[in-house]
């Protein structure tokens, strides 16, 4: 039951404007799962469930990525010119 709700996480999580970086915490919360389900998968309790999470859950470079791709296109769409400050990197 708690797999099915997260497959409806997976690509929503991704959608978000603007992204967010997708943690097993914002896809519990996205899902509508209460936070004490999540305490117990901590527990290797449901391990299907874990297992799935890691496909959902987004490493710190996708995140990264999928952020600067969302700023190159409003920076695009603004016809501002693309720089290291814009992007808030220097």
């Amino acid at each position: 039951q708690v797999v099915e709700k997260l497959r409806t996480v997976k690509e929503r999580g991704r959608a978000l404007i603007p992204p967010r970086r997708v943690t097993s915490t914002l896809a519990f919360r996205m899902a509508g799962i209460s936070l004490s389900t999540f305490v117990r998968l901590g527990a290797g309790r449901m391990p299907r469930t874990e297992i799935f999470l890691q496909e959902i859950v987004e490493s710190e470079s996708e995140y990264v990525t999928r952020k600067l791709k969302y700023a190159f296109q409003k920076l695009t769409a603004k016809r501002s010119t693309v720089t290291a400050k814009s992007l808030r990197l220097g």
